[in-house]
């Protein structure tokens, strides 16, 4: 007998409804072949196989073909013993000989198999690969030392990186820093942080910065109940998460989790829009409005960016009182007055519910969007008004 391959295992991206899958190694016996549907072991009565015993392998079908998608990997496992007794003066089967030393090979396969997925260190290398014992490895960071042996560590060895506080804390504290720039629990919850300010402790004061010495964010505050102060080096546009708060150039742009952007729509009754003339959607209501985008009393028909909004995506939904019985209707996305821009939309149809939507845009303070509204069916048509069928979205990133 013969080995024609190095591998011992395969795997296959399994699909609905498969139940047959290759194996290009030899397999003697149906227990040694092993297979996993995503990392689940399928048991021997729960497939057959074909080509046992041949050296090209065969096929191994499933009882019951896979019901989802799912990871299949098929892997022969031969037992680590060695069963041959040669008897003084006896015959010297050559069969039997080749079939020990073919499980030899497969065990040296199947070896190499695990070796191949183990982390190694280059030949010539003398580091120590010895991990430490249980006690000294718990609740510790695996990392190297300063000679390059295997360590148990207690934080990153990063002068850049923010270190665990030395002293202890308390779950739900926001974690600070003190005049030296070390890490302390400074004894605030989480929760008591507000939109606009960075409670203090005593005359405590906290640095927070990132970059280099050229480029770097810093946010220092002082007594209790005092705004912070924030400053910003170099010309990098630079955002950072505190607790859920998240500030680009030095504007505080989200926190926790809510919604930031604006939805506004027509509550105020339908509108028309006249034949084959450029109409601008009116809206006269806001669910939300985080930083002031919608100004009702000044413009009702334009989105406005604020200062320290840097990307964004808008969305918009236009309903029609009718399908149109001739000609066609369009809604155009306008930027700064024109629908000629970079990632500029449009939506061109004989439905009456339209929809656009932007890829991710860059914009700087005082862009102003809106939504233009066109029609050449030769007669007067009408915008409805509802929150669900006259909107437009802004979200920022």
């Amino acid at each position: 007998m013969t080995l024609l391959t190095e591998n011992s295992d395969i795997s296959y991206a399994g699909l609905t409804g498969q139940d047959t899958f290759a194996y290009n190694f030899r397999v003697d016996l149906k227990t040694d072949m092993n297979i996993t549907l995503d990392a689940v072991a399928v048991v021997q009565g729960d497939f057959t196989m074909t080509g046992l015993g041949s050296p090209s392998g065969g096929n191994v079908i499933l009882n019951t073909a896979l019901i989802a998608d799912a990871v299949v990997i098929l892997f022969r496992d031969v037992p680590k013993t060695q069963e041959v007794d040669y008897q003084p003066f006896d015959a010297f089967p050559s069969e039997t000989h080749e079939g020990a030393l073919d499980k030899l090979t497969m065990l040296v396969q199947q070896a190499f198999s695990i070796v191949s997925r183990a982390l190694t260190f280059p030949i010539g290398d003398t580091t120590n690969t010895e991990l430490p014992n249980i006690a000294t490895r718990s609740n510790r960071f695996l990392g190297f030392d300063a000679v390059g042996d295997i360590a148990v560590l207690t934080g990153v060895n990063d002068p850049n990186a923010v270190q665990k506080p030395a002293g202890a804390v308390t779950a739900g504290n926001v974690i600070g820093f003190d005049a030296g720039k070390d890490a302390i629990d400074t004894g605030i919850l989480a929760s008591d942080l507000t939109r606009y300010a960075w409670p203090g402790i005593g005359s405590i004061v906290r640095y927070l910065e990132i970059g280099d010495s050229g480029n770097y964010f810093s946010m220092i505050s002082g007594p209790t109940g005092t705004a912070p102060s924030i400053a910003q080096s170099g010309n990098d546009n630079i955002g950072i998460n505190l607790e859920d708060i998240i500030f680009s150039n030095g504007t505080i742009i989200r926190q926790n989790n809510n919604i930031v952007g604006a939805l506004i729509y027509r509550a105020g009754g339908d509108y028309n829009v006249a034949d084959g003339v450029d109409s601008l959607a009116f809206f006269d209501t806001a669910v939300y409005d985080s930083h002031n985008f919608f100004d009702f009393a000044t413009n009702q028909n334009r989105l406005v960016i604020p200062v320290g909004i840097l990307q964004i995506k808008l969305h918009a939904l236009v309903t029609w009182n009718a399908p149109p019985s001739a000609g066609e209707y369009e809604i155009q996305l306008f930027k700064n007055g024109s629908k000629v821009f970079s990632g500029g939309t449009f939506n061109i149809s004989q439905s009456r519910v339209q929809y656009l939507s932007t890829p991710l845009l860059s914009v700087v303070s005082n862009d102003y969007f809106e939504i233009n509204l066109i029609q050449n069916t030769g007669s007067l048509k009408n915008i409805l008004s509802g929150s669900e069928l006259n909107w437009f979205f802004l979200e920022v990133f």
